[in-house]
Order: C-alpha cells, then sequence, then structure tokens
C-alpha cells in the first residue's frame, strides 16, 4: 500500500474585484489607444479607434505606428491588438 500525505492548503487571499478604471483623462493619445486596445479582446481597427478615442484618423495612425515600433502593439489584418 502506498502512503499518502494530506497537507493543508495555506488560506488564499480573498479575491479583488476588478474595477474598470477610466480612459486617461490627461496625457499622449499613445496611453489612450493602449488602454482602448487592451481592453478590447479582439483588436479594433483604426477607425474605431479614432472614433472611440475622439481623434483625427491621422493623429490615431501616427499613435499606432509609434506604438508599434515600441513593439506594444501589433497588426493583424486591418485590426491593432496588443503585442
Amino acid at each position: 500500500r502506498a502512503r499518502v500525505a494530506v497537507l493543508e492548503a495555506p488560506a488564499l487571499a480573498p479575491a479583488r474585484a476588478i474595477s474598470s478604471a477610466p480612459a486617461p483623462a490627461t496625457g499622449s493619445l499613445e496611453a489612450t489607444v493602449l488602454f482602448e486596445l487592451r481592453g478590447a479582446l479582439r483588436g479594433l481597427g483604426a477607425e474605431e479607434l479614432a472614433r472611440v478615442c475622439g481623434a483625427p484618423a491621422a493623429r490615431v495612425d501616427a499613435a499606432l505606428e509609434v506604438l508599434a515600433g515600441r513593439g506594444a502593439v501589433v497588426r493583424r489584418g486591418h485590426r491593432w491588438c496588443m503585442a
């Protein structure tokens, strides 16, 4: 017969509720774009990001290129996703 030791597991810390943090009120457009992409499971298109961020499409495209250069986001088809 095999012997089995029964160990008590330490008590787990209570789970914290995930709060929906507001979008960055001030700061760069890059920070706002990252915030929106983190919340999008399947990514967002540049036009969707422009609408959600309330910024011109040209500025959003420039922000996406900067973030892609840093390796923070990647383009998958027509959508942008977190890297």
